[in-house]
């Protein structure tokens, strides 16, 4: 279990509320629930130690299945570009054969599975964009 701290969150309609990962901050009147979603919440965690286990954790659930942990910025930076340029040539592979490939009940060819959740990002031309600009740092 994810470890718990008790935080003052400075959004109205929000009290001092425990912090856990995996229960949402609520609004301590539900006729103000849509305040929440209006405000940014930004959270600051001074625990190294908690910081370091879900850093970990959270790279772990994305990276392929085995790649070791790490504390090493250069080591762990080196594994998301391995796993993208993997996952961004099976999708090159899956793009290729109109994605779509006939098993016939077959296992899938290892070159067509991705592994882990880590693909490159890449900005299309803004001129392709639907949306209107608003203004010259657009993406």
């Amino acid at each position: 279990m994810a470890k718990q701290v008790w935080v003052k969150a400075q959004i109205p309609g929000v009290a001092t509320r425990r912090f856990d990962p995996e229960t949402p901050i609520a609004p301590t009147c539900p006729a103000r629930m849509a305040d929440l979603t209006r405000w940014p919440v930004n959270v600051a965690i001074a625990d190294p130690t908690w910081v370091r286990g879900a850093r970990l954790r959270n790279f772990a659930h994305i990276l392929p299945p085995g790649t070791p942990p790490t504390d090493d910025v250069a080591t762990w930076w080196t594994q998301f570009e391995a796993a993208a340029r993997w996952n961004d040539s099976v999708f090159a592979r899956w793009k290729k054969e109109g994605n779509d490939i006939r098993t016939r009940g077959g296992v899938v060819p290892k070159e067509f599975v991705p592994r882990g959740f880590v693909y490159s990002l890449e900005f299309r031309d803004p001129k392709k964009c639907l949306l209107e600009s608003v203004g010259p740092d657009m993406t």
